[in-house]
């Protein structure tokens, strides 16, 4: 599933990976005016009450709905005005650890990348259909 931002400078992507003993890992990708970034593997937490918690922030729009998961992952969702507009943040690191070929020492380090965008507000529906179909 994808989320875009409005104007098109900004999404987030989560794909399900093909596991049959968990479906609960994802690759995600978010980009930002021309910065993007992929973690393949990312497990996300507490799914069941993300989706029962935006079911209740799509007919409020009050609050704030975040889905967390593994390697510090958050995506969120809150009111954007009053127009029924939302905004998305997502925090996206990816961890790594690099051999150092000159010394034989690892080294580690992640890259990541933060970013919000808005979302008009008749898009919300199909963004907790799309949620659904994505994490049952």
């Amino acid at each position: 599933m994808i989320v875009q931002s409005d104007t098109g400078h900004a999404r987030v992507e989560l794909v399900a990976v093909a596991d049959p003993q968990d479906r609960s890992f994802f690759q995600v990708t978010a980009a930002s005016d021309g910065y993007a970034l992929t973690n393949p593997r990312v497990f996300l937490e507490r799914t069941s009450s993300f989706l029962d918690e935006l079911t209740s922030f799509e007919r409020s729009r009050q609050g704030k709905v975040v889905l967390s998961g593994t390697e510090d992952f958050q995506f969120s969702i809150e009111p954007d005005g009053r127009s029924g507009a939302i905004w998305v943040a997502i925090v996206l690191y990816k961890y790594f650890i690099a051999g150092g070929d000159r010394t034989g020492h690892a080294h580690s380090g992640r890259a990541s990348l933060e970013t919000g965008f808005s979302v008009a507000g008749e898009h919300v529906g199909s963004l907790l259909r799309q949620f659904r179909e994505l994490l049952t």
